[in-house]
C-alpha cells in the first residue's frame, strides 16, 4: 500500500533537512530547488542539446569532492519527490539537476539518454555518469538502456558510441 501524499512529502523534507548541514549546504538547496522548479518549463521550451549546455556550469568551479558530490545527488533525490509520482520524479529533471551542480562542483560528470524496448513499450531514461560510472546518486539500473546521446564538458555532445553502464549503440 502506498503511503499517503502527505507523509511521503514530509519524508522527502527530513531526507533534505539531513543533507543540510550548515549554510553552504542551504544555498546549494535553494538554489537546486529553484533550478528544479523551472526545469519542467525549460525542458519543453528549449531543444535538449541547449538545454544541457544550459545546464553545465560556466563559471569558476569550486574545489572537487566526493563528499559533496554525494550531498548534490541526494539533494537532487529529495528536491525529486516521491518515485511513484511521475510529475513530481523525472529522470531527465533530477539528471540535469546533478550535471549541473556536480559541473558546479568542479566535477567532470556526462549526461546519458538511452532507451530501452525490454518490459513491453519504449522507456528513456536519463543519467549521470561520473568517472566511467552511472553516478551513485541515481537508482534505476542503467544497464538495460541503449545509449542514444551523450554530453560532456559545456555539453558538448560526446562523439561516444558507448557508454559505462549501457550496451553499444548500435551502428
Amino acid at each position: 500500500m502506498t503511503a499517503p501524499l502527505g507523509l511521503r512529502i514530509r519524508r522527502r523534507l527530513r531526507v533534505l533537512a539531513a543533507c543540510v548541514e550548515g549554510p553552504a549546504d542551504v544555498r546549494l538547496a535553494v538554489s537546486m530547488l529553484g533550478w528544479r522548479l523551472v526545469l519542467p518549463g525549460l525542458k519543453w521550451a528549449f531543444p535538449l542539446p541547449r538545454l544541457v549546455r544550459l545546464m553545465w556550469w560556466s563559471g569558476e568551479p569550486g574545489p572537487a569532492s566526493a563528499e559533496r558530490n554525494e550531498r548534490i545527488a541526494t539533494l537532487a533525490r529529495a528536491l525529486s519527490g516521491p518515485a511513484d509520482i511521475r510529475a513530481l520524479d523525472n529522470c531527465l529533471e533530477r539528471s540535469l539537476l546533478i550535471y549541473r551542480f556536480l559541473s558546479k562542483a568542479g566535477a567532470e560528470p556526462e549526461l546519458l539518454v538511452g532507451f530501452s524496448r525490454s518490459m513491453g513499450p519504449v522507456r528513456g531514461h536519463a543519467w549521470v555518469i561520473l568517472d566511467d560510472q552511472a553516478f551513485s546518486g541515481q537508482d534505476e539500473p542503467v544497464d538495460e538502456f541503449e545509449t542514444v546521446i551523450r554530453f560532456g564538458r559545456g555539453g558538448a555532445i560526446n562523439p561516444s558510441s558507448r557508454a559505462p553502464g549501457s550496451p553499444a549503440s548500435k551502428p
